[in-house]
């Protein structure tokens, strides 16, 4: 069996090109320039849909980053890790190696972080490249979700999207992924202006009204998503959600889809600045929540401030603020406050047990973040609580 893998953010549909295997080599090329592609159990990510020839599909992998799997006859090609925008929070329903050790799970997360976030539209022009590059044939077979693309790409837009590829993210995927962080950022007030011109999800003439509704809805997911974290109630939140969508799947025409969504977008803000002045004091009720919520993880500041779309920064400023001591001070004073009650309520975890079971990176963190903040070492406070 062959693997051919690619890394969806560093141009790959060249080497897609290059590395098309020849099937008479049972020794096909591979391509592997993820850092952290040693961690996966590349196997039995290949395992995954094999019975489904000549079919793509996506796979969830440990955290929020995703996979394409194609099969084509004895080859398998891996497209991945990438983060979806604006979907990439979505929740994981499975992972493919539950045998990391602590320190590779943390090495594993950090690189996936640190990965840019690739726009819908440019994962769809990128699986139908590779599609192409691996059957010759601009096929139906593609998910429904990308599949709408594929039947108005015209073979000299082929050549015209290869040289595009002159830098990892190619001049159109930046584009979109611009319009999404410039739309989170016209939602939170950073600026008032959200360019009419609008990118639907291709500069070639739109014969598609389905393909902007898609768009649109997907734009509508995000903008749900940052009235949410922005502390706007989920009733109000979701009911302009659903009375959008109805619009939008009703409209006539592509202009009509796009000015519904700018309509939302501003709808969306005058949710959130009605929160105002009490807007500050929502997120940091809904930032320490989330700490409360997350206090078992190796929780860092810059996935708090994604998850929340705000700047580290904004955040630190903001909680500080609020709270009187930084977001990272906030996080250690709770998981002592967990450690404390877990010392003296749970006598059958061991010290062990219980820095792993609150995210720290061994015992002995745990030790010296404990005395740090006591002055006793958990074995120290727990006797002195049986004592008493």
């Amino acid at each position: 069996m062959n693997f051919i893998f690619f890394n969806a953010l560093q141009a790959i549909l060249p080497v897609a090109l290059t590395l098309h295997p020849d099937p008479n080599n049972e020794s096909a090329p591979s391509k592997n320039t993820f850092p952290a592609a040693d961690l996966y159990n590349f196997d039995l990510l290949a395992d995954y849909g094999r019975e489904n020839q000549n079919t793509l599909q996506f796979v969830p992998g440990f955290y929020n980053e995703w996979f394409a799997i194609a099969h084509y006859n004895m080859d398998t090609v891996i497209v991945g890790p990438f983060l979806l925008s604006p979907l990439e929070g979505r929740p994981i329903t499975k992972s493919f190696n539950h045998l990391l050790s602590k320190e590779d799970a943390k090495r594993l997360k950090h690189e996936l972080l640190a990965l840019p976030l690739l726009s819908l539209e440019g994962l769809s022009e990128m699986l139908i490249l590779i599609n192409f590059c691996m059957t010759e044939k601009l096929s139906n077979l593609l998910p429904s979700q990308i599949k709408k693309y594929s039947d108005l790409i015209q073979w000299e837009h082929i050549q015209q999207t290869l040289d595009s590829f002159d830098h990892p993210r190619c001049n159109q995927t930046q584009q979109f992924y611009q319009f999404e962080i410039n739309l989170v950022r016209y939602l939170q007030g950073k600026t008032d202006v959200l360019t009419e011109g609008t990118p639907c999800p291709n500069k070639r003439p739109v014969k598609s009204l389905k393909r902007h509704q898609n768009y649109t809805t997907f734009l509508l997911e995000l903008m749900n998503r940052v009235a949410l974290a922005e502390g706007v109630s989920a009733k109000k939140s979701y009911a302009l959600r659903t009375n959008t969508l109805k619009a939008n799947a009703a409209s006539k025409s592509p202009e009509e889809s796009v000015k519904i969504r700018f309509q939302a977008a501003k709808d969306y803000r005058d949710l959130i600045e009605e929160l105002a002045p009490d807007h500050s004091d929502c997120l940091v009720d809904h930032i320490t929540n989330y700490i409360h919520s997350h206090l078992t993880d190796s929780l860092k500041v810059s996935e708090i401030a994604r998850h929340f779309y705000i700047s580290e920064s904004q955040l630190r400023k903001r909680f500080r603020d609020e709270m009187g001591l930084s977001v990272s001070e906030y996080i250690g004073q709770e998981k002592i406050k967990c450690a404390k009650k877990l010392l003296t309520q749970a006598t059958s975890l061991s010290l062990k047990d219980i820095a792993k079971q609150l995210g720290y990176f061994d015992q002995s963190h745990f030790s010296r973040s404990f005395r740090s903040a006591t002055g006793l070492s958990p074995s120290e406070y727990k006797r002195s609580k049986v004592t008493f």
